[in-house]
């Protein structure tokens, strides 16, 4: 299936332990902040509550055994 929402709110409609397979490429902070300036490594910070709460849902779902990709670059590897 494929929905097409916010993620969080998708998720949390999700039964725990019915997911194979979670892969996403997320856009979020990725060298520019909200208002189109250049951001820095210290502006990741930003988006930790959403990380947190992703990585809840994310673990919550995922089946055992199951796999998560997540497609990313350079600045935000280390984040993650």
């Amino acid at each position: 299936m494929i929905y097409n929402e916010d993620c969080l709110e998708g998720m949390k409609k999700l039964a725990d332990g019915s997911v194979e397979l979670i892969a996403t490429d997320p856009p979020y902070c990725v060298g520019v902040s909200s208002n189109g300036i250049k951001s820095s490594f210290s502006d990741f910070n930003l988006m930790r509550p959403f990380w947190e709460q992703c990585f809840g849902e994310w673990q919550r779902v995922l089946k055992e055994g199951g796999s998560v990709y997540v497609c990313t670059d350079w600045r935000t590897y280390p984040f993650l």
